[in-house]
């Protein structure tokens, strides 16, 4: 066992990618404090994407288990879209029935229309969708990164998948609590983190993942127009 601890700390083992970011997330938070609210989305794209991008690169992680290549689109195109169309329209009733249920007042703000200079802008809708790739690539890395490090074990459990995606679930639930501010947006990133969860299990699609996480982020937390200063550290 001491051997296979040592060996998850070469470059060309998951393990050692999974490290430095903890210890990326670790730095992030002793310096969360002195960060500005474009600073600490800034630092937490950066802490997404370096990671796997190195352990990429370096051979430490497959794209294949990342879901970046080498998946079937046939079954994605019809069980994956299936699923996402289910999940989409449960999280519209869902949303529909919290507008409903809210003041009157209260609903012009949730719904806004993104403009920039009095005018419609698809600007906020491309950041919207870029966040939400960034992180869940972060979470595909998350997975796969436990998928592969299971699989290397001297006796792996009996489904290194399925273990593997509710593993890396917890991990970022447990990043939710230790990063985000807000507790309504925990929540519904954990709804967006099972619905991904699910859809990866049967498709190891990351770009379904990705256009689900931004479509389902998008009916839970609609775009608005740019925020007060003072909500701008509820953001991340």
């Amino acid at each position: 066992m001491t051997a296979w601890l040592f060996s998850q700390l070469s470059p060309q083992a998951p393990g050692l990618w999974l490290l430095v970011s903890f210890l990326a997330l670790l730095i992030l938070l002793l310096l969360w404090p002195t960060l500005s609210w474009r600073g600490r989305r800034y630092g937490l794209y950066a802490r997404w994407l370096i990671a796997p991008y190195l352990g990429l690169l370096s051979g430490g992680l497959s794209p294949r288990l990342m879901g970046l290549s080498h998946f079937d689109w046939l079954v994605s195109l019809s069980l994956g879209l299936a699923i996402s169309f289910a999940i989409l329209g449960v999280l519209l009733v869902v949303r529909a029935t919290t507008l409903v249920t809210q003041p009157l007042e209260q609903t012009p703000s949730l719904i806004s229309t993104p403009r920039e200079g009095g005018r419609f802008s698809i600007a906020p809708y491309l950041r919207e969708a870029f966040a939400c790739g960034v992180e869940e690539f972060h979470w595909s890395f998350l997975r796969a990164a436990t998928w592969e490090i299971l699989l290397s074990l001297p006796n792996p459990p009996a489904y290194p998948l399925y273990t593997a995606v509710w593993i890396g679930a917890i991990i970022a639930a447990v990043e939710l609590l230790v990063v985000r501010h807000g507790g309504s947006r925990r929540l519904l990133k954990l709804v967006v983190i099972i619905a991904t969860t699910l859809l990866f299990f049967y498709t190891h699609n990351f770009w379904l993942c990705w256009a689900l996480h931004t479509a389902a982020w998008m009916i839970l937390q609609p775009v608005e127009s740019a925020p007060l200063p003072r909500e701008r550290s509820l953001m991340l």
